[in-house]
């Protein structure tokens, strides 16, 4: 049972956006030169699921967003190499159920490229991504500049199963997809119901 197993944690509660999947990241890549030694150089990418995006084609709507609203420059000024995940909505983009007046991303996971020791065949020296908690994803997020996904509850724990005045039992989980069935609190459409 779902309530059984997390009844004493606490979560976070936000609204699930209606978009297309849009990633920002950085990272250091090797550059070459034919007049000089290679160097390092951090660059920033777009893509959409796993999929990189190039700026021009299929990338470029993405590309359009995140240049216009120099989201590019605000992550390539953090230190380290990052990966902000979040969701492209406004005009064109799931009939804008939002009614915002342009592009924007709305960022919800936040990953931070670490080095780590590898000892499985000797000493090597890896990097992984690692997923930052809410707390620090949301300070990231703000600290970079862009926007975060909107946040309903900061303390909430998970409801435990109980019986309607109709005498009929719903479970948690029925409760939890009743809270989710209530108006957006994002854009300018706020009689629109939430994705999730």
């Amino acid at each position: 049972d779902l309530f059984e197993a997390h009844k004493d944690e606490w979560f976070v509660k936000t609204e699930k956006l209606e978009g297309q999947n849009l990633s920002i990241f950085t990272e250091m890549v090797e550059k070459h030169h034919w007049f000089r030694k290679p160097t390092r150089e951090k660059e920033v990418s777009v893509c959409s699921r796993t999929r990189r995006l190039s700026r021009n084609g299929t990338g470029k709507k993405f590309w359009d967003t995140v240049l216009r609203l120099g989201y590019d420059q605000k992550v390539l000024a953090l230190d380290g190499e990052w990966w902000f995940r979040g969701e492209h909505c406004g005009p064109g983009i799931q009939g804008n159920i939002y009614k915002l007046l342009d592009t924007d991303v709305i960022f919800f996971d936040v990953y931070r490229k670490e080095k780590y020791e590898d000892r499985t065949d000797g000493v090597k020296i890896k990097t992984r991504w690692v997923k930052l908690p809410y707390e620090e994803a949301k300070a990231k997020v703000e600290e970079a500049g862009l926007k975060f996904v909107p946040v309903l509850d900061e303390n909430y724990k998970l409801p435990e199963s109980t019986v309607n005045d109709k005498g009929i039992k719903v479970s948690g989980a029925d409760i939890m997809l009743q809270e989710s069935d209530k108006n957006t609190v994002c854009g300018n459409n706020l009689q629109h119901k939430r994705e999730g």
